[in-house]
């Protein structure tokens, strides 16, 4: 079953020091800030599927920069894919520029310095480098990578990254392995 968290139970200054320290802990240590402090009513949820990690937010506008202090300091060794629901988001890295809609996917790289403003409902996948890069190889090489769920693969990928964040119980170690790898595959395919 997933593990839920939620800034509603907390005193209104206290939410986005919560929050950040909540991504910090499960996605990436980054630099977070909102224009929201007061307001900042957000929700996560999380769940491990074999060696990739799935989590869905739904947040005011916040904004995340990943620096090269960062990058040295906290290294991580994964991919981030997330899937807008709803809202909006804008992810830079290396040069790219993605602006993100419901029903776009993007894919960039932890071990890179990134900037990503968002706000809205998403869905999204840490995968394990060595997973991603076994079946997309040029992956190293990209930054930003975005996907649309207007083609089939990217219906296809939209449709497993939901159907995984919706599950409601925890599959067996080697049910998430299954489900985990099928999606990385599908996003591989794009």
């Amino acid at each position: 079953m997933p593990t839920v968290y939620s800034t509603s139970t907390l005193v209104a200054e206290h939410r986005f020091r919560y929050w950040q320290n909540l991504m910090w802990k499960n996605i990436v240590p980054a630099h977070g800030s909102t224009n929201n402090d007061d307001a900042f009513d957000a929700h996560f949820t999380i769940c491990l599927l074999g060696t990739t990690t799935i989590f869905g937010m739904s947040a005011p506008t916040q904004a995340w920069e990943r620096s090269q202090y960062h990058v040295r300091s906290a290294p991580h060794d994964e991919f981030l894919l997330t899937l807008m629901l709803s809202g909006s988001g804008c992810l830079y890295q290396d040069g790219h520029e993605v602006n993100q809609t419901p029903g776009v996917i993007v894919l960039y790289d932890t071990s890179r310095p990134y900037s990503y403003e968002l706000s809205g409902e998403t869905i999204g996948v840490k995968i394990p480098r060595r997973s991603l890069l076994s079946r997309l190889p040029e992956a190293v090489k990209l930054a930003a990578i975005p996907m649309s769920a207007e083609t089939a693969i990217g219906r296809l990928a939209a449709g497993a990254v939901q159907a995984a964040a919706n599950l409601d119980s925890q599959p067996t170690s080697h049910a998430g392995c299954l489900i985990g790898s099928s999606m990385l595959d599908l996003v591989a395919a794009r």
